[in-house]
């Protein structure tokens, strides 16, 4: 899908969420992760995260009675969920992602989908550089996650995504069998996050 087209239906998308949502999150909400490398190759998201630009709505929006499904890190409705656990403008909060194809963001209304991968801006590559790839690329200097990240690596992997052993033995090394078990215990209990 062009970038035109995904921002278009991203535009919809947030019409439909606005209109659901009796708080006026119009001018802080920002789509970021999957759903935008999902539309770019051309799949249906299996969601739509949208991110807060502060913290300003959290409790408003925690307190409404609209949710399917709340957590300490977002509030769900049908295939919207808003992240309460992440918040920050754009390039900061999307720019401490994982793995590089979910390092994209769009803004409702602007038209254009802009990326917060410091190599790509850097370098002056091509936007989607990393939107087109099936490879799993580390976002090596600013993930945050590093147990969840090493997790995470099967859903990747199961959606059709490929990771060097490399990488994989990169990211491993920076987890300890600890932290594993800790995070796989904390993770039982917010089973409906990533």
């Amino acid at each position: 899908m062009l970038e035109k087209d995904i921002c278009a239906h991203l535009d919809e998308i947030a019409r439909d969420i606005i209109s659901k949502v009796p708080v006026d999150i119009k001018d802080k909400i920002y789509f970021a992760g999957g759903c935008i490398y999902s539309l770019a190759n051309n799949r249906q998201p299996k969601d739509y995260d949208l991110f807060l630009v502060d913290n300003s709505l959290v409790d408003k929006l925690k307190q409404l009675d609209i949710w399917d499904y709340t957590s300490e890190y977002a509030l769900t409705l049908g295939k919207y969920q808003i992240i309460t656990k992440y918040y920050g403008e754009p390039y900061d909060c999307v720019g401490q992602f994982d793995f590089k194809h979910n390092m994209y963001y769009y803004k409702p209304f602007t038209g254009h989908i802009i990326s917060a991968n410091e190599e790509e801006l850097e370098k002056q590559f091509d936007c989607y550089n990393f939107l087109h790839t099936n490879e799993l690329i580390f976002n090596e200097n600013r993930a945050r996650d590093i147990d969840g990240v090493f997790l995470r690596i099967g859903k990747f992997v199961a959606r059709g995504m490929i990771i060097s052993k490399q990488t994989k033995k990169k990211i491993k090394k920076r987890t300890t069998k600890k932290s594993l078990r800790e995070y796989k215990k904390s993770r039982k209990s917010n089973r409906n996050y990533y």
